[in-house]
């Protein structure tokens, strides 16, 4: 491999990653924390008897 090579692989190898960074850099900071955060449970996920448990002691604290 010759320097020629070498210099194109390294500049092959770097280009990826500043494109990675400047994407990064343009996401709107919503889409940023949705990607970080979980999706909220939909109906299908949750359990009914664990939503009663949780009334009952809510309406007991109250």
């Amino acid at each position: 491999m010759g320097q020629d090579d070498a210099a194109r692989l390294a500049e092959s190898n770097a280009v990826p990653n500043e494109a990675q960074n400047v994407q990064e850099e343009t996401l709107p900071a919503t889409e940023v924390l949705t990607a970080a955060t979980p999706a909220p449970p939909d109906a299908e996920d949750v359990d009914p008897l664990t939503v009663q448990e949780e009334r009952r002691r809510r309406v007991a604290a109250a």
